[in-house]
């Protein structure tokens, strides 16, 4: 792997930790009304950290793909919870 791939790698797991925040924040505020959503956030937060972590440790071409397909899910996922909190306000 270069070392420009595992800057990269290391610049998303950076950027995953706002992400976590962020996550986090939106758990503490909308866990009562939105907790499907939450659950599902979180779990996709989840992947996408285990997905990150597999590929730096075992950088092929699959554990990228792993990582792209969960980053495309998460992405999908708060999508589609912001859409469900926008009809609510």
């Amino acid at each position: 792997m270069s070392s420009s791939a595992r800057t990269d790698l290391g610049t998303l797991q950076n950027d995953l930790a706002g992400v976590g925040a962020d996550v986090r924040q939106v758990v503490a505020d909308g866990k009562d009304q939105y907790a499907k959503n939450v659950e599902l956030l979180q779990a996709d937060y989840a992947a996408v950290q285990a997905a990150a972590t597999a590929a730096k440790d075992s950088p092929t071409g699959a554990t990228l793909s792993v990582v792209g397909s969960s980053i495309s899910t998460l992405a999908d996922d708060v999508k589609a919870f912001a859409n469900d909190v926008s009809s609510t306000c």
